[in-house]
């Protein structure tokens, strides 16, 4: 779970002006091999003024080559 909280001065900012989280999802193996696992977005333009609940974030990974993939798989880890 996370939790954010934005706090501005006046108004809320019209929706298309609203910011964006940008995620990094990211996992910790046993060996503490750190392997970054895709990229997400989330415009907060829908949660303006105020608005809790559960919200889903679509992800994805960029494309590796079969060198990437082998290395990932065999040594783990990944380039970041």
């Amino acid at each position: 779970p996370i939790e954010c909280e934005l706090l501005s001065r006046g108004s809320p900012p019209p929706p298309s002006k609203a910011p964006s989280l940008y995620f990094q999802v990211c996992t910790l193996d046993l060996m503490n091999r750190y392997t970054c696992e895709g990229y997400g977005w989330m415009s907060l333009s829908g949660c303006m003024p105020a608005s809790t609940g559960v919200h889903y974030v679509r992800t994805w990974r960029p494309a590796a080559s079969l060198r990437d993939k082998q290395q990932e798989f065999f040594i783990g880890g990944s380039r970041e």
